[in-house]
């Protein structure tokens, strides 16, 4: 092997080598990411049940508030 042929070599070696720790931190950003995604899909979810439960609760009383009225009258 000619000494341009070893010096490409090592180049390419090199550039895999980073490539494939680029490709790492890619990977663990990923797995943050998505574990982070699911964290606040869970808490949007949470928050959403939390609001149709206010929203009916607040309907049922004022169905009970108007029926009270209409018994007193």
């Amino acid at each position: 092997m000619c000494r341009q042929d070893e010096t490409r070599e090592a180049e390419l070696r090199a550039k895999i080598q980073q490539l494939q720790e680029q490709l790492a931190r890619v990977q663990t950003e990923n797995a943050s990411l998505s574990a982070k995604l699911s964290q606040q899909r869970w808490e949007v979810d949470q928050r959403l049940l939390d609001i149709e439960m206010h929203i009916c609760g607040a309907s049922s009383g004022n169905s009970s508030a108007a029926d009270d009225r209409e018994s007193f009258i």
